[in-house]
């Protein structure tokens, strides 16, 4: 592969409107324009123009804008707010409920630092080192309290580690997720019914599998909103057996778009009673920027996603 020195120029938001003008997107208020990418990184925002764009030609379609662009970006900023905020309402359930389920059948509220509880020793002994670290650092009073006074006898490499139920409030996300993937279902099975099976059907899911990679399709969607990136038409792992929920006459364009995500989150919200009214709030956003109408396709929104039953 051939490669160039980069050798762009500089250019200032006034040189960037212009250069927007000369490929035929219309402004209706350039000063405007102006003091928007002032602020607003042009590289962020272009991707907003994208949809406008003809592609061949490197021009503009006629009729398209400049604010048809920021209503793109402006919805993409409350939809990142919408989901940041359910994904956190979740996410306290599913560390409560973990922690019910596997100390409950255990009796043992230090389970995560016992080697048989994991499929893999090391896999064990990376996620309580992680914990580990997150504790030594915390200055909560609730874990100064616990260094101060207590130490554990299950693992005598990570005495000074707490029960999970505070451990648990120090966990990232991601470190949740590799908790559910690493646990040992064999050790968390009832007479009759697999505990950790139990515990994603709480959530709407078929099974700890199918609930794993929905935990994984929401680890990616919280960390795009945790940093402020693009939800807008990025590509995402489709959360297994949702597809198999949605009505076949409102099957979304694109599969790989936030649409089955954010059709999971409203599940898993049912499931544990949490009043998120995520379809409403959507079609309240999409009524507030005219702009995604057309291009709701390109986030995976079958044109009467709307109707599809499995949103009552």
């Amino acid at each position: 592969m051939n490669r160039s020195v980069y050798n762009k120029p500089y250019r200032n938001y006034v040189d960037l409107v212009q250069h927007l003008q000369t490929k035929n997107l219309e402004i209706a208020d350039v000063d405007e324009a102006c003091e928007f990418l002032k602020r607003i990184n042009y590289y962020r925002f272009k991707v907003y123009l994208r949809p406008f764009l003809d592609q061949p030609n490197n021009l503009y379609r006629p009729g398209a804008t400049f604010e048809q662009g920021v209503d793109l970006y402006r919805f993409d900023d409350e939809l990142r707010d919408l989901c940041f905020t359910i994904i956190g309402r979740l996410e306290v359930k599913i560390r409560s409920r973990l922690d019910q389920t596997i100390s409950a059948h255990t009796n043992n509220p230090f389970w995560y630092l016992v080697d048989s509880n994991f499929n893999d020793r090391l896999k064990m002994e990376e996620i309580a080192q992680k914990i580990s670290s997150d504790f030594k650092c915390s200055s909560d009073d609730f874990t100064n309290y616990f260094k101060a006074k207590y130490y554990n006898n299950a693992n005598s490499k990570f005495k000074h580690l707490p029960p999970f139920w505070i451990a648990a409030e120090l966990l990232t996300f991601g470190t949740i997720l590799r908790l559910f993937k690493s646990v040992k279902k064999s050790t968390i099975a009832g007479k009759n019914v697999n505990k950790m099976d139990a515990l994603a059907r709480e959530f709407g899911a078929k099974n700890l599998k199918v609930f794993n990679g929905w935990l994984a399709a929401m680890r990616d969607v919280r960390n795009r909103c945790a940093h402020h990136s693009r939800l807008w038409n990025c590509n995402y792992r489709e959360p297994a057996e949702i597809r198999k929920m949605l009505d076949p006459n409102c099957l979304p364009p694109r599969q790989n778009r936030i649409y089955l995500i954010l059709v999971a989150l409203h599940i898993m919200c049912k499931s544990m009673d949490i009043q998120a009214d995520i379809r409403d709030r959507l079609q309240s956003l999409i009524g507030n920027h005219p702009a995604v109408t057309p291009y709701l396709g390109s986030i995976g929104f079958h044109m009467d996603w709307a109707l599809d039953p499995v949103w009552n």
